[in-house]
């Protein structure tokens, strides 16, 4: 999706139900494999890094001290 893929650069997009457009898509990751490569290694780097099962550990743990906080501070 366009929130977690940069189109082009950590992914290749595509109009959801066009298959002309998926079929675009495929057609230029076949035809330029090591653009496609790279494109991939990027995503694949960037999925890693941001959505770790450390780095969603650790923002799970950030909203719960945010709602814990805020809610001590309703309570006073």
């Amino acid at each position: 999706t366009v929130e977690l893929i940069s189109d082009g650069d950590t992914g290749l997009l595509y109009q959801q139900g066009n298959v002309n457009s998926l079929a675009d898509k495929i057609a230029l990751a076949v035809e330029n494999f090591e653009y496609a490569r790279c494109v991939a290694a990027k995503g694949n780097k960037i999925a890693r890094e941001q959505y770790s099962s450390y780095n969603n550990a650790y923002m799970i743990s950030r909203i719960y001290s945010e709602v814990k906080g805020e809610a001590e501070r309703q309570n006073k």
